[in-house]
């Protein structure tokens, strides 16, 4: 088969990859500063810190580097939360968790308290309660008890309600003026 020649423009440089310690070394090898927003690339939105953690997470796990992984990624869900976003810094929540499971990180006060100081700055109920699943599923893995941690289910538990009553109050008020309004236009009241 004969050689082509590409153009200048199109041509790979060996520099570029992370063997050689161009481009993407410098990328792979960069540490992610959580309190500098100007350091993510195309801005300082939450979907770009939210990638950033990923792709940083991703990079860690190949090198068995759980602990800093799981540090990256809780200031990073705490960040988020910062940021008031509670939907990404629940899937990061999720991601931490996802790195429990596969570190076989156990049931310990230290991690406990991580999901619960995350989880509970959380306000949404639908965020809240696909996390604590996640949460739920981890403790069973982390303890061998098909129920879970006692402990974190009690928290946890407790973190469900708090946005029920919330759900609860908001509807029983619907109801009374959807009642209301619809025995004035009946002409009852």
């Amino acid at each position: 088969m004969p050689r082509v020649d590409r153009p200048n423009h199109i041509a790979r440089e060996p520099s570029d990859g992370i063997e050689s310690g161009g481009k993407l070394a410098s990328l792979y090898d960069t540490k992610l500063d959580m309190n500098s927003a100007e350091e993510l690339p195309g801005g300082n939105g939450a979907y770009e810190l939210q990638m950033k953690l990923r792709t940083t997470t991703v990079r860690l796990l190949r090198k068995k580097m759980f602990d800093k992984a799981i540090h990256v990624l809780e200031d990073g869900a705490q960040r988020l939360l910062d940021m008031k976003e509670e939907g990404s810094a629940c899937d990061i929540t999720e991601y931490l968790l996802d790195v429990y499971t596969q570190a076989d990180v156990k049931m310990d006060d230290e991690n406990r308290k991580r999901i619960i100081s995350i989880l509970s700055r959380t306000t949404s109920p639908t965020w809240r309660r696909k996390s604590i699943a996640a949460a739920s599923k981890w403790a069973v893995k982390a303890t061998g008890n098909s129920l879970g941690d006692p402990q974190l289910n009690a928290l946890l538990s407790k973190l469900l309600t708090q946005g029920t009553s919330a759900i609860l109050v908001n509807n029983r008020q619907s109801m009374v003026r959807g009642r209301e309004a619809f025995d004035r236009g009946c002409g009852i009241r």
